[in-house]
């Protein structure tokens, strides 16, 4: 039972390999992001707003970098994809920041709670357009 339990375990990870690894990817872009925000709203007092610019900005490049080539291996039309996933984390960005106005500055909650609890949202909408615009292979359209 224990090696078909392991077997199960192998087959699932091969199935889903490029899932699993960008959610991982993502949580380690996830907290540069949030420890970023952090660092740059709370020790160097920048408004939430624009330290959740700073903080997007590190965690994109980063992420980027990261399923280029390890995740997706898809580097050619390098340029192309990380136009297409910086516009994705633009997005990202932008609900991230719309919600930071509304909770943060203009309802008074916390802005690192707020933006933890934003990183749900931005990470499903990102994924699906990362999945589907970034990293599509020509590949994947003829299967």
């Amino acid at each position: 039972m224990n090696a078909s339990f392991a077997s199960l375990i192998r087959q699932g990870f091969a199935a889903h390999r490029t899932l699993i690894l960008y959610f991982f990817i993502g949580v380690s872009a996830s907290l540069i992001d949030v420890v970023g925000f952090f660092v740059f709203h709370t020790f160097f007092g920048i408004i939430s707003t624009l330290a959740t610019t700073y903080s997007v900005v590190l965690a994109t490049i980063y992420a980027f970098i990261l399923n280029a080539h390890f995740n997706f291996k898809q580097t050619d039309r390098f340029l192309f994809r990380f136009l297409s996933y910086s516009f994705v984390s633009g997005v990202g960005l932008g609900i991230s920041a719309l919600m930071l106005w509304f909770f943060n500055v203009r309802m008074g909650f916390d802005g690192n709670l707020i933006k933890i609890l934003s990183l749900p949202i931005v990470f499903v909408v990102q994924y699906l357009l990362n999945k589907k615009v970034t990293f599509e292979s020509k590949q994947s359209n003829n299967e």
